[in-house]
C-alpha cells in the first residue's frame, strides 16, 4: 500500500451527548494529518434537537472534517456499513458515541497499521487485567459463552472475538462481500481474519463507561447475536462450497 495512511472514523450514534468527549479524545491523542474524518451516522429516531448538537460539532471542531449522515435504513448494523461505504481513507475504524471503547486505542491502531498496512489492527478488551470488572454480570457470561463458540466454530484464535472495535484496510471492505440486511455486519467484520486468512493484531483495550443516557441495546439484542454467528456460518460454508 503506497498511499499514505488515513483513517476514517465511523460513530453510529442515536443521542448519545458523549460523542462530543469520543471526538474530542480521538483529536487529542492522534495525529491530525492522520485523521481523514469523522463520519457520524445517526438514526431514524435520533430525536431532532439532537441532530442540531450534531450539527453544533463542525463549529466546535473545524481543525477535522466531520460527515454528518442518516443512515438508510435501520440496526447498528447498517449505520457502521453505510458509515464504511462513505468513507474516503485507507482505513476505517468504528467506535461507539459512548464512550464504551476507548478512543485513545486508535493512535495506537493508526500507528501499528503504518508499519502493517494490509493487517487488521483489533482491540481487545481480554488483554486489560481486569477490564470487565464493572461489566454487568448476564452480559459478561453471554460475552464470554458467543466468545468460546464462535471461536469455536471458526477455528479463531482472537481473544475477544465479539469485539469488532478494529482498525481495517478500506480495501477488504470493498474486496468481501457482506450479508445484504448488514445485520451481521460487526460481526462479520470481526471475522474478517477467520473468513479469507487476513493478518492481524490484537491490542490491550479497556472497556469504558457511559456518564449519560442510558444504552440502546438490551438482552434480546445480545440474544440476537447467537442468530447471526449462525448466518455468518453457514454462509461462510456456502461459499466455500
Amino acid at each position: 500500500m503506497s498511499e499514505k495512511l488515513s483513517a476514517s472514523v465511523v460513530i453510529p450514534t442515536i443521542d448519545e451527548e458523549q460523542i462530543r468527549d469520543v471526538i474530542s479524545v480521538i483529536l487529542s491523542t492522534c495525529n491530525s494529518t492522520d485523521i481523514k474524518e469523522i463520519i457520524i451516522i445517526y438514526s431514524k429516531i435520533t430525536p431532532p434537537d439532537f441532530i442540531e448538537y450534531l450539527l453544533c460539532l463542525k463549529d466546535a471542531f473545524p481543525k477535522v472534517k466531520i460527515i454528518i449522515e442518516e443512515q438508510p435504513n435501520s440496526g447498528p448494523g447498517d449505520a457502521a456499513f453505510f458509515g464504511c461505504s462513505i468513507a474516503g481513507g485507507t482505513h476505517v475504524v468504528i467506535l461507539g458515541a459512548d464512550m464504551e471503547n476507548d478512543p485513545g486505542d486508535i493512535c495506537k491502531m493508526i500507528e501499528l497499521a503504518k508499519n502493517s498496512p494490509d493487517t487488521i489492527i483489533k482491540a481487545s478488551r481480554r488483554l486489560k487485567k481486569e477490564t470487565f470488572e464493572n461489566y454487568p454480570k448476564i452480559k459478561k457470561i453471554f460475552n464470554v459463552a458467543f466468545q468460546k463458540l464462535i471461536c469455536a466454530a471458526f477455528s479463531s484464535n482472537q481473544t475477544d472475538i465479539t469485539y469488532a472495535y478494529q482498525l481495517t484496510p478500506a480495501n477488504y471492505l470493498k474486496k468481501f462481500g457482506f450479508m445484504p440486511d448488514h445485520g451481521a455486519f460487526a460481526i462479520e467484520l470481526a471475522l474478517l481474519p477467520e473468513l479469507y486468512n487476513i493478518p492481524y493484531i490484537e491490542i490491550p483495550s479497556r472497556v469504558g463507561r457511559r456518564t449519560s443516557g442510558k444504552s440502546h441495546t438490551n438482552f434480546k439484542y445480545y440474544l440476537g447475536y447467537l442468530i447471526t454467528g449462525a448466518k455468518i456460518y453457514y454462509h461462510a460454508r456456502g461459499h466455500k462450497n
